[in-house]
């Protein structure tokens, strides 16, 4: 891959995630698994953002759940069992 890409995975959830608290408000009313399938999730994400050199910011969700990057990033988040 270019350079400029980053892939980060992770296999089950991770204990010790967190996402900042703008971006929790997206699933505070999720069950459980949700709520940690979505932390790993951005978390790998944030850790892609640091990799490239970028801010470290919150991601939200836009009007379809979709992660909104930060400017000049484009990126996906995606999610399977195991």
């Amino acid at each position: 891959m270019p350079g400029e890409v980053r892939a980060i995975e992770r296999f089950g959830d991770d204990p010790a995630a967190s996402v900042f608290p703008e971006e929790f408000v997206a699933v505070r009313h999720a069950v459980e698994t949700r709520r940690r399938e979505f932390v790993t999730g951005r978390a790998c994400a944030h850790r892609a953002l640091a990799a490239l050199g970028v801010p470290v910011v919150p991601i939200m969700s836009g009007p379809n759940r979709e992660p909104l990057w930060p400017e000049g990033v484009v990126g996906s988040i995606t999610h399977g069992s195991g």
